[in-house]
């Protein structure tokens, strides 16, 4: 979390078409109506319809110069109709969107009777010719097909040049819980600036200022997953990759899927040869079990009228480390790891998700939809090399001083608004509530524990972690035992939209608020040792028991944006955004050992 009273602004400006799409993250069509001699067409009536769509049709009507564009179109397969009174009416079928891309489909009205119509079928355009932006789209079906972890992180390392950041690739799903998501970045950009979004809104921890996080998409309840590389608009204060995943929405037909999928140790291939084992590897990192198991349904409560979609997940692993327990664990006079060879470590993990979406046609004029997902993970025996140790400490470590992490709970709930007052203007409004805690189970604090007497030890001559739990990023062995965060992220959006064929202007505001509190606990020394190779080289004294209290009060950016579509399509677009942030408050819990005279700051 970005700490420090600051006033930050920043103004973005770009021209020739730098945007991929005037309404972010939401597709749109576009074109010119003519006649036969090619003339141009004001007034035709253009109206597209999908069973994607619950008010069924949206419509524009072509300005002086010909052109139209609808906007705020949900992913799926649309068909476009052109009318005007003396002409005979067109009509395409087949066209795909995805993601923010921008089908141009145009059409020549012949003269005739309006009820004489005309269908044309052919492919849908596969070039967005008004932006620059460069995205990727996968959608449900592309998704159930790869063998991945179905995760963003597993999902975005699949596009050429992402490099990833903060933690280790993951193959074929084998390791895809782990204590965060993970950071990426591509063209040399910065891993702080990519973003991992539902429905628009973001879902990463406070803890990372929202780049990364434990919340993990159900990918069963997704329409699609777009990854915005390059070209990012005036609604983002960041300039990185931008992973957002589409919830389902549900429509007149119920639908549903089941998603099965896992393997054991006894698949996992061996590559310990006897050279590796007179190196010093003494056991195999391999798969002793990993599945996911996601089944989603939806459908109608009313037709055309109130949709439902729902789904839940079950997925985890375990994973051998290539580590030995240790035989001296508990003994609480002995500081000596000795391996115990009938004991190969594993690391845990396994999460439980379930959520809900509700889409409301209130009237022809309004539409609500309101989404909730609640996730619950595990990280419950974190030794050898594991995913959280692996990816922030590069430690090994036994099991008497693996903690366990509850993350729980991990709550996302979004409401958002959308009216086509007319077929000119749009009102956009939204709401999100993000709640992630992450702790250590309560028990290893009670009075009486043994493990509390226990001292906890990091040899780095053999670079392992033993006797008593500890977290490397305090000190590796006398730091903060285990940290338990509450945080919450709540978002606020509004937009208001002017199309008119050829121009389209846009202004709008976001707004997130950070806060997050933190509470820290050592064992009953308040300190820990490091070694060399058996012999103490270095005592780490804590000042735990203690609280950190921190907020980043509402991040507000107001942005507008402009394109014009001429010969060419320049767009503009200015961002004006205020970031005050606070210093964290030192608060005394309990008695120190080493600081008994505790400050507040």
């Amino acid at each position: 979390m970005v700490m420090g009273r600051t006033v930050q602004r920043l103004v973005v400006f770009a021209v020739v078409g730098l945007f991929p799409s005037i309404l972010y993250a939401q597709a749109s069509i576009t074109g010119t109506v003519k006649d036969a001699l090619g003339a141009l067409l004001p007034g035709v009536t253009v109206e597209a319809s999908s069973p994607a769509l619950i008010e069924k049709v949206r419509s524009a009507v072509t300005d002086g110069t010909g052109q139209y564009r609808i906007v705020d179109l949900r992913p799926g397969t649309y068909a476009v109709t052109f009318t005007l009174a003396g002409f005979s009416s067109v009509k395409r079928e087949g066209i795909e969107l995805t993601g923010s891309f921008t089908a141009t489909v145009n059409a020549d009205l012949q003269v005739g009777s309006i009820a004489e119509t005309v269908t044309v079928s052919g492919q849908t355009p596969i070039v967005d010719v008004q932006g620059t932006g460069t995205e990727r789209v996968m959608n449900s079906d592309v998704i159930a097909a790869l063998p991945t972890g179905r995760t963003p992180m597993s999902l975005t390392t699949l596009i050429p040049g992402v490099v990833g950041f903060l933690g280790a690739q993951d193959v074929g799903g084998t390791d895809t819980l782990g204590a965060i998501n993970g950071q990426f970045a591509i063209h040399g950009g910065s891993n702080n600036d990519m973003r991992t979004m539902t429905d628009g809104f973001y879902t990463g921890g406070n803890r990372s200022g929202l780049q990364y996080g434990n919340n993990q998409p159900n990918v069963g309840s997704t329409e699609e997953v777009s990854v915005d590389v390059a070209g990012n608009t005036a609604e983002r204060a960041e300039g990185g990759i931008l992973i957002n995943f589409v919830p389902k929405a549900g429509g007149n037909q119920f639908t549903g899927s089941l998603f099965v999928s896992g393997t054991g140790s006894g698949l996992s291939g061996s590559n310990l040869t006897q050279r590796l084992k007179d190196l010093g590897f003494e056991t195999d990192v391999k798969v002793k079990k990993t599945y996911d198991v996601n089944p989603a349904f939806g459908g109608p409560i009313q037709r055309d009228k109130l949709w439902f979609f729902g789904s839940a997940r079950f997925f985890g692993y375990q994973n051998y480390q290539g580590m030995f327990g240790n035989k001296n664990a508990g003994i609480k006079n002995v500081w000596t790891y000795v391996p115990d060879q009938s004991n190969p470590l594993f690391n845990d993990a396994y999460s439980r998700d379930g959520n809900l979406r509700l889409t409301w046609q209130v009237n022809p004029k309004n539409k609500l939809s309101v989404f909730w997902d609640s996730q619950f993970k595990c990280e419950c025996a974190q030794t050898g090399n594991s995913s959280y140790w692996g990816k922030l400490g590069g430690l090994a470590v036994s099991q008497e001083a693996a903690n366990e992490y509850w993350i729980y709970p991990t709550d996302t709930g979004l409401v958002t608004w959308s009216s086509p007052v007319t077929s000119r203007l749009l009102l956009e409004a939204g709401a999100a509530y993000r709640r992630e805690d992450y702790a250590v189970p309560i028990r290893f604090r009670r009075p009486g524990d043994p493990r509390l007497d226990l001292i906890s030890v990091l040899d780095v001559g053999t670079n392992i972690v033993y006797r008593g739990p500890t977290i490397p990023g305090g000190g590796g062995a006398g730091g903060s035992g285990w940290t338990d965060s509450i945080s919450w992220t709540p978002q606020v959006r509004a937009a208001v939209s002017y199309v008119a064929g050829a121009h389209a202007l846009k202004v709008g505001f976001n707004e997130t608020y950070l806060k997050a509190h933190d509470s820290s606990a050592i064992n009953n020394y308040g300190y820990g040792y490091i070694f060399f190779n058996g012999t103490p080289i270095l005592l780490t004294q804590s000042a735990a028991p203690y609280e950190v209290h921190g907020s980043a009060p509402w991040d507000l950016g107001i942005y507008a944006q402009e394109r014009w579509t001429l010969r060419r399509t320049p767009t503009s677009g200015t961002r004006s955004r205020r970031r005050p942030s606070g210093p964290p408050r030192w608060c005394p819990t309990g008695i120190s050992r080493f600081q008994p005279a505790r400050f507040t700051a």
